[in-house]
């Protein structure tokens, strides 16, 4: 019986890349063969504000396909995100979401998608992307990271 490597779906927008966007791949990378699905740019504006991203998609493209734990990046989410767009295209097997969404529940199993969701990886209550943003810009808040 031959064993067959789960296709692992896993997204973020994994702008200005941290300690807990590693861990996060690291335990996904931990299902299967892991496609990172990356925010673009324009749905990172629409979701976070126009001042976002940081980082332009084909870099942060580049920098997570130098990860050792990411076999393939993909970069589907146009502002007329859709995740059954997706799931046509790359035909995972699982698919890897936190555990306060919520949304992709219906899609996944009706195209019978496993959906495994794991709690978000808190590192510190200080390292978040929006936190670190804010500390650059301004000094805001506190000054060790």
């Amino acid at each position: 019986m031959e064993h067959k490597i789960k296709r692992v779906l896993f997204g973020g927008a994994f702008d200005l890349l941290h300690v807990g966007h590693i861990r996060a791949i690291k335990r996904a990378k931990s299902y299967g063969y892991l496609i990172l699905n990356v925010c673009s740019d324009k749905r990172l504006r629409l979701k976070k504000g126009n001042d976002r991203p940081i980082i332009p998609q084909n870099d942060r493209i580049q920098m997570l396909q130098a990860l050792r734990y990411v076999d393939e990046v993909v970069c589907f989410n146009t502002a007329g995100f859709s995740l059954t767009r997706i799931l046509r295209k790359v035909k995972p097997d699982i698919v890897i979401t936190n555990t306060d969404n919520d949304t992709y529940d219906e899609e996944c199993r009706k195209f019978g998608v496993d959906l495994i969701k794991l709690p978000r990886i808190v590192v510190s209550s200080k390292l978040d992307t929006t936190k670190i943003i804010q500390k650059i810009k301004g000094g805001q808040g506190d000054s060790s990271l």
